[in-house]
């Protein structure tokens, strides 16, 4: 008789932990999406973005200000502040946010006046990175788990770009140093002037190198293959 009450009690305390679980994936299911805009009336000569999944998207102002419009689930939204003469966009999720499937996909547009800016950092999980020709950063670091990258602006010192999966594409600029690195997928150079070195590491994927110039190409390939086509290198003596 106990073994059979103590079996019973084993049984419901496993559908009621089933059933929460149904329940929280279920409301994580029906997260509604809002737009929602974050007028920046502070200066700031820095920029730090770190989101979970969201595409990422930066565009010049009409008015000469800055704002960051964000289409996010109304329990997980961005905050917007300048701390530190630093422009931060950081997600607010809780635990239980990260239960259940995401039906959606945010997305994150910064409007910048076209200005000289110094460190750029960007930070996330799964999304895609757009930045055009139009600004001019000190340093870039973008890091992503699962996504692409497009980037365009002009960097006086260092750009540095690693995704674990995905494709990375710099085009038509000029930057001081190339840092780029992928564990599976693509990286594209093109129309680029380095003063210093472009690296390019790959472990499983290819790497093209089309009408640039720097002053070496270090590349590391596992599973793939290296393409350049006039690149022009000129070593230090």
């Amino acid at each position: 008789m106990r073994k059979t009450i103590i079996v019973w009690l084993m049984i419901a305390a496993s559908l009621m932990l089933v059933g929460c679980i149904l329940f929280l994936r279920v409301m994580s299911t029906l997260a509604k999406y809002e737009t929602n805009t974050y007028e920046v009336d502070k200066a700031f000569s820095d920029i730090s973005i770190s989101t979970d999944t969201a595409d990422i998207l930066f565009a010049l102002s009409d008015d000469g200000k800055c704002k960051v419009e964000c289409y996010e689930k109304r329990n997980a939204k961005h905050s917007v502040t300048v701390e530190n003469d630093v422009l931060v966009v950081r997600i607010n999720k809780s635990w239980y946010d990260y239960i259940g499937y995401n039906l959606g996909s945010s997305k994150i547009t910064v409007y910048l006046p076209k200005t000289e800016y110094n460190a750029l950092s960007i930070s996330e999980s799964t999304g895609n990175v757009e930045i055009p020709k139009d600004y001019l950063f000190d340093n870039v670091d973008i890091s992503l788990s699962t996504g692409g990258v497009n980037f365009c602006a002009s960097v006086s010192k260092l750009v540095k770009i690693k995704a674990i999966t995905g494709n990375i594409r710099v085009e038509n600029t000029s930057a001081g140093a190339l840092d780029l690195s992928v564990t599976t997928g693509k990286v594209a150079v093109s129309g680029v002037t380095c003063r210093d070195d472009i690296t390019v590491d790959v472990v499983t994927g290819s790497a093209y190198l089309t009408d640039s110039s720097c002053r070496s190409v270090i590349s590391s390939v596992i599973t793939g293959s290296v393409s350049l086509d006039n690149v022009i290198q000129e070593v230090d003596p």
